[in-house]
């Protein structure tokens, strides 16, 4: 039987249910149909191939992190990634949480579309998670970042160790292409 469930925060499977659109560009994307019920969305493929059902949690796992359906469905291409940061593996206060998430932003956004620009990743702060969708190269660069403004360091210094990261990360690919 080709079906798998995943289980998604209510207010995003709620969403889902309400947008169509946004259900079936997943849908498409993915090859797989969607059953939305109250505890988890049943996936079928509807080519009955197991790679497509994985693809498409992969899209919804991302859509359930706050991510739009366009860039969680940059999921099914081979060169994005996913990660994540869990704002709870860094501290078990709630104001904190708040405060790191407010440094990830930044005043009127400015940290997080910096991050985003330079790395071309996308992020999501969503919950107590910060999610990254992106190339490979870019997810390291925006993870010093992030790393660094959730250990109270300055933007200008997490910005100087995502630079850094990236002429590190250039420097490796060149001397691996002579």
């Amino acid at each position: 039987d080709f079906m798998i469930s995943c289980t998604i925060p209510l207010a995003r499977s709620y969403l889902l249910q309400k947008n169509v659109e946004l259900k079936h560009k997943i849908e498409e994307v993915s090859k797989c149909t969607l059953y939305i019920n109250k505890e988890d969305i049943v996936i079928e493929s509807v080519t009955k191939n197991a790679y497509n059902e994985y693809l498409c949690k992969n899209i919804l796992v991302a859509f359930g992190r706050g991510f739009s359906a366009d860039v969680a469905c940059l999921r099914s291409e081979d060169e994005y990634y996913y990660s994540y940061i869990n704002l709870g593996d860094y501290t078990a206060s709630e104001k904190r949480i708040q405060q790191i998430k407010a440094r990830v932003i930044g005043n009127q956004g400015k940290a997080k579309k910096y991050i985003e620009d330079f790395t071309s990743v996308k992020l999501s702060i969503y919950g107590d998670v910060i999610g990254i969708i992106g190339k490979l190269k870019g997810l390291a660069e925006a993870e010093v970042a992030i790393k660094a403004l959730i250990l109270g360091e300055t933007h200008k210094h997490a910005y100087a160790k995502m630079e850094a990261c990236r002429r590190k990360n250039d420097l490796e690919t060149s001397s691996v292409k002579r």
